[in-house]
This record gives structure tokens, sequence and C-alpha cells, in this order.
């Protein structure tokens, strides 16, 4: 289900040459906003899958909460940020220059493949908002595109 009260209005992707870190990051900035004047919105705090395709050199963001087992609950709620309605909340999470991307085929062992994002054409970024910020009040989820490098 998607969500017309909740826009994904922009997309920033900036390399951080502050020192601070031994590895590069990269700062990345989502521009959400809640066109509603009543509606208050939750998205999550931190990304629940992030991955990048060197073919179509993609980073795919996901700001959704990684689906749990059927017979498992979780007691703890995942941390959420507010959207006030009319306002625009700017997302900020840093990411390594060199991602870990790990898979795990049927029968095999892991597979750690290590990626350097710093070629990036494209950001594909997908929301789920909440009602509340509660998992039982998740409502639905905004996907968009935008084609942005690394500045």
């Amino acid at each position: 289900m998607t969500i017309p009260d909740v826009t994904i209005e922009d997309i920033k992707l900036h390399l951080d040459n502050s020192g601070r870190y031994i590895e590069g990051k990269v700062q990345v900035s989502i521009a959400l906003k809640n066109n509603s004047s009543t509606m208050t919105y939750y998205v999550l705090k931190r990304p629940g899958d992030m991955d990048y395709d060197r073919g179509s050199q993609t980073l795919s963001i996901g700001l959704c909460e990684k689906q749990l087992p059927k017979d498992s609950s979780s007691p703890f709620e995942p941390e959420q940020i507010v959207i006030l309605p009319g306002a625009t909340l700017e997302w900020q999470y840093m990411v390594p220059v060199w991602m870990k991307k790990i898979t795990r085929p049927a029968g095999l062992r892991e597979v750690v493949e290590v990626v350097n994002i710093s070629d990036v054409q494209k950001v594909d970024c997908a929301v789920a908002c909440h009602s509340r910020p509660t998992r039982a009040a998740w409502i639905g989820t905004v996907t968009s595109s935008f084609e942005r490098r690394l500045i």
C-alpha cells in the first residue's frame, strides 16, 4: 500500500572528508515530506536494508523493517523518527564507501563480497510509514528513485 501523504522529496550523497574515519564514509540525506495537515507519521531511524548493485550502479536503501520469522516476536520496537503534519524531515545516515555484501546461497556457507559504492549513479529508496511508533501501526510504503552521484 502506498501513502499519498508522505513523499520522498530528494536524496543527497556526500563523501565525508572530515578525516574522522579511517575508511571513507558517505553521508546519505533523504528529505521526507509529510503533506498531510493532520496526520503524524513515523519512519525508522536506521535502515533495515541496504544493498548496492555494481552492474546498474544502484544503491538501494530500505527504511523498512526486515521481515521477522512468523514464529518469532521481538519485544522491542525499532527506533523511529516522527514527521509532523506539514513538516519535512531530513533523514541522515553514514554508510561506508566499501560495503560488505553478505549472501547465503542455498545449502552453502555465507559469501562475503566487498563492494565500492563510489561509482553510484542511482539511488532507490523505500520508506515504511507508521501512524504510531509501533509495528502494528504500519500503514504503507513510499518508494522513489533518483539519479545521483557521490559528491
